[in-house]
């Protein structure tokens, strides 16, 4: 009886589904075991063996991807964050204009958050104009400025002569000359700001750089469009074993990313040089919009230059063959004429 009891009794509920999740256990592990021997078979299949077959057609791939990914970042960024050229303003003018820097993208220029219209024919003989520079307030920020010196400054004086009383004179002659200094610094600062503010603004009102960008400034961003779109043309022909016109189309390409680079090289010689030269400006860097044309650069000559080592001789051979058939077409034409002229003049002397 008592056995028949125990028998009767159920299993707690732990037992009674632990085989059902050791079940769905298994099937979750036999899923992810499919995925991912379905991703190391196409990435075999597709990238491992390929690779291992024509190594330098997919150097030349991944070199082509990478200078794609690179124009592809820099025609997204260069609004803001992928900045070509970048000044600060010295204190003065920034405690003034509560403005910090001029930024130099591909499609035009920011002062600090501010930005003008993207274009992608924007014009370098075009600068912020002094009013964007300064604001309506910037008179009463000036005057207000010495006032307010004054009345720290003897604040501090008395605020220090109260607590020295009676200790040395020798530490209310310090405090004295320290309270001088700092006067005479900040009145220095507030009479060189208003002098450098003109300046620069006068700079930018009269700026022309050394030779004029407006005929051809879409060399700065429109050769990098082209060859981004062309990059990704060459992959897809590079995939599928079209060589020849994948070749030419990546020469052009690294031709219209040089032609690119250059342009944008000269900027710092025909307008950012004397823009480093303008009253009130400070610190200059270089953006990462030249680096990353660089690099792009890099990977094209890369992938050229594998592929013309590995293709070179078919190449020639292709198009020594297309230009003797040229010659043969052109020379049996001249052959024809010749023999009609012929023909005409028997008919003429036979007349």
């Amino acid at each position: 009886m008592f056995n028949e009891r125990l028998s009767d009794i159920p299993e707690p509920p732990s037992r009674q589904y632990s085989n059902n999740d050791d079940n769905n256990n298994n099937n979750n592990n036999e899923n992810q075991n499919n995925g991912k021997s379905k991703i190391k078979s196409f990435l075999k299949t597709h990238v491992l063996i390929p690779f291992q077959e024509e190594p330098a057609i997919w150097v030349a791939m991944f070199s082509i991807f990478f200078s794609t990914f690179l124009l592809l970042i820099l025609l997204m960024g260069g609004s803001k964050s992928i900045y070509l050229s970048r000044f600060t303003f010295e204190e003065p003018i920034k405690y003034i204009t509560k403005k910090n820097e001029i930024t130099f993208t591909l499609y035009g220029y920011c002062i600090d958050d501010q930005c003008s219209v993207p274009s992608m024919l924007h014009s370098f003989d075009q600068m912020p104009s002094s009013s964007e520079i300064s604001s309506s307030n910037n008179n009463k920020k000036r005057l207000d400025v010495p006032d307010v010196v004054e009345d720290t400054t003897t604040g501090v004086t008395d605020t220090v002569t109260d607590t020295t009383t009676g200790v040395t004179d020798t530490v209310t002659d310090t405090t004295t000359e320290v309270t001088d200094t700092v006067t005479d610094t900040a009145k220095d600062i507030i009479d060189k700001a208003p002098q450098l503010l003109e300046g620069l603004k006068d700079s930018l009102d009269s700026f022309t750089p050394k030779i004029p960008s407006v005929n051809i400034s879409g060399f700065i961003s429109l050769p990098y469009l082209f060859a981004m779109l062309l990059n990704m043309i060459a992959l897809f022909l590079l995939y599928f074993d079209i060589f020849t016109p994948a070749i030419l189309i990546i020469l052009i390409s690294t031709i219209l990313n040089l032609l690119g680079l250059i342009f944008n090289l000269l900027l710092f010689v025909w307008v950012f040089e004397l823009i480093a030269l303008m009253p009130g400006i400070g610190d200059h860097v270089t953006g990462p919009g030249i680096h990353m044309e660089a690099w792009s650069f890099l990977f094209l000559t890369i992938a050229t230059i594998t592929l013309i080592g590995k293709f070179g001789k078919n190449i020639i051979s292709v198009t020594c063959k297309c230009v003797s058939r040229g010659i043969r077409n052109i020379k049996d034409k001249i052959s024809k004429r010749n023999e009609k002229d012929d023909d005409e003049k028997e008919m003429v002397e036979a007349v």
